[in-house]
């Protein structure tokens, strides 16, 4: 059956986050493990194709994945099998100008080779082979989501102190540049990512988070 991209709903995948730690201690033999770039989430139409890919900042694409190949929808189709006609596509010369395919492997040893690559940010996302499109995905990150509250503001050097937007516990001070800093006020709710929490309880190397342009705003 013929698909088009006009009648195809599409969302972003959901996927479960991990630490690098706990990512480490896990098996994943059976998935997929595969770069995660650290830019902004795109579907990507070309030549009858729809890929998910990652618009990266100096406009190059990183493909992931295939949503629909030469009018096939193949959404439920094993990641193996989609990974294996992504491969072909690339082979053959289908992908868009200034794309390429995610590196990938298998295994805790492709995990730790990407380790590192994006400093305190995503690392890989692994994905069943036997699943279907944004089935059971999980990324593993140097850095965690959390929600916080703005404080306090240092007018005198752009930043922010926090707390936790459901504990009020202290979570320490942000910097916020880039137009971030004007853009918030005491009771501003933001989405921030780090590498944990320190031994007092501080956010560890933490940044606004950067899934969207406007995802680290929650709310004003």
């Amino acid at each position: 059956m013929t698909t088009t991209t006009a009648n195809l709903i599409l969302h972003k995948p959901t996927i479960a986050p991990l630490t690098l730690a706990a990512g480490l201690r896990r098996d994943w033999r059976g998935c997929l493990v595969q770069e995660k770039s650290d830019g902004q989430h795109e579907f990507l139409t070309h030549g009858g194709s729809v890929f998910n890919a990652e618009r990266m900042p100096d406009g190059s694409r990183v493909v992931n994945d295939l949503i629909v190949a030469s009018g096939q929808d193949v959404r439920r189709d094993s990641t193996a099998a989609r990974w294996r006609w992504l491969n072909d596509l690339a082979r053959d010369g289908a992908l868009p100008a200034n794309a390429r395919l995610s590196r990938a492997g298998f295994g805790v040893e492709m995990i730790e080779a990407e380790a590192g690559r994006n400093g305190a940010a995503d690392i890989v996302v692994c994905k069943p082979l036997e699943s279907g499109f944004g089935a059971d995905w999980c990324k593993i990150k140097f850095a965690v989501p959390s929600l916080v509250v703005v404080t306090a503001l240092d007018y005198a050097t752009g930043g922010a102190w926090l707390a936790d937007a459901q504990s009020g516990a202290e979570r320490g001070k942000l910097p916020l540049r880039g137009g971030k800093f004007e853009r918030v006020r005491i009771g501003s709710v933001l989405k921030v990512v780090s590498a944990g929490l320190t031994s007092r309880g501080m956010l560890r190397e933490a940044r606004p988070d950067t899934d969207t342009p406007a995802s680290w705003l929650v709310k004003f």
